[in-house]
């Protein structure tokens, strides 16, 4: 059994999005806001990786690679800490 538990960062990403259009217009051809919410389970000077769930076993689930150079700004909401059967290798759990 781990020693220490499982803390994982909950945040909100705010971010430009790219965009596609069919039949574009001026309205249609500007880049969306968007606010992603999630789990931090990879973080690096290039890109923040999000997922919405992950399971006991480790295995997460609906990710969102998001470039640094698309963040406006990360609000940190807080901080989980997981009951002591969680696993999840993704995230640092050292007793593997």
């Amino acid at each position: 059994m781990r020693k220490t538990k499982i803390k994982v960062p909950l945040v909100a990403v705010i971010w430009r999005d790219a965009c596609h259009a069919m039949n574009p217009t001026r309205d249609s051809i500007e880049p969306p806001w968007v606010v992603d919410c999630g789990f931090v389970i990879k973080e690096n000077k290039d890109h923040i990786v999000l997922v919405r769930q992950f399971f006991d076993d480790g295995f997460p689930r609906h990710s969102m690679t998001i470039l640094r150079s698309n963040i406006k700004w990360v609000q940190k909401v807080g901080t989980v800490s997981l009951p002591d059967h969680f696993r999840s290798p993704g995230l640092g759990d050292e007793d593997e």
